[in-house]
């Protein structure tokens, strides 16, 4: 997968491992940059593009699950 390649936002919550929900409040909360597309007739939906590389460097930066090794 090329790094400057744009994805859906349903994609890339798909790629990142949480819900299409989860990355709208990501992108509503300034965590992951996000590019919309122009809007066509009436504007009411608006289509975003996120780059594969802003959504590997913000789940990098997310800390690591810890597990117990008992």
């Amino acid at each position: 997968m090329n790094e400057n390649e744009w994805f859906t936002i349903p994609k890339a919550a798909k790629l990142a491992g949480v819900s299409a929900p989860t990355m709208r409040k990501w992108i509503a909360s300034d965590l992951i940059e996000v590019a919309y597309l122009p809007s066509i007739g009436s504007g009411k939906y608006r289509h975003g593009r996120i780059r594969k590389r802003d959504i590997d460097d913000f789940i990098n930066k997310l800390p690591k699950k810890r597990t117990d090794q008992s």
